[in-house]
Order: structure tokens, then C-alpha cells, then sequence
């Protein structure tokens, strides 16, 4: 009876760790969906930029295709690695214009990981 007993809480104390590691994984995705063979340059105007940890979130109004503007989410780098590459706070707000190098999603969605920023005045980082 206790052995039966045991590897039933056994059982169930795995699953739930199981659980609570593939919840983990879920919160942290992976890069595998951006094609880093490919350095695209897109330039447009800054809607909405959040630089923070775990990524930067950039928001960019640039032209579509056929006429027009559309609105395309990207992520980048951590706050931490854009500040060792020389980014301040005060280089990039909504409204801007700028430049970004990323790698595009491999699905060929709108969107991509930022490899790089070039601002106006020509600083990259």
C-alpha cells in the first residue's frame, strides 16, 4: 500500500515539476525564429522604444509595400548590451528617426532581432 502510494506522489511530483519547467521555458523564447545569415537595414520612425531587460522592444512606422507606412514590433539586445556599445538613455525617443540592422524572422513576418542601431547624426551602436 505505501509503495503504491509513494510512486503515485513520485508520479505526480514530477509532472508538476515537469509543469513548472516547460512554464519556465515558455517565458524565455528562443532566437531560433530570426535568421541571423541575413543582415537587413530598415529605416523608420520610432512609435514606441522600451530598452530594458530581458530585451529591447522597438516599435518602427516604416513604408510598406504598395504605398502607405506600417507599424513593425522588433526586440533586440538587452539594455546592458546596447550600453557597453555606447547607447544612453537620451539617443533615441518616439518621434525619431532611425536605422536598424537586424536579422528578419524566418517565417518572413514583419519583425526581426536589432543587431545594430544607426542614428541620424551617423553614431551607431
Amino acid at each position: 500500500m505505501q509503495t503504491t502510494v509513494f510512486k503515485h506522489l513520485q508520479r505526480a511530483c514530477l509532472i508538476l515539476c515537469g509543469l513548472a519547467l516547460a512554464a519556465t521555458a515558455q517565458a524565455h523564447h528562443s532566437a531560433a525564429q530570426f535568421d541571423f545569415t541575413q543582415n537587413v537595414e530598415i529605416t523608420g520612425k520610432i512609435i514606441h522604444i522600451d530598452v530594458s531587460n530581458p530585451h529591447i522592444d522597438l516599435i518602427l512606422e516604416q513604408p510598406a509595400e504598395g504605398g502607405g507606412t506600417k507599424q513593425v514590433q522588433y526586440e533586440g539586445h538587452s539594455r546592458n548590451n546596447v550600453f557597453r556599445r555606447g547607447w544612453r538613455p537620451d539617443m533615441m525617443k518616439d518621434g525619431d528617426t532611425v536605422t536598424i540592422f537586424i536579422a528578419p524572422m524566418r517565417n518572413g513576418e514583419d519583425g526581426g532581432y536589432i543587431q545594430s542601431f544607426k542614428l541620424q547624426d551617423g553614431r551607431t551602436f
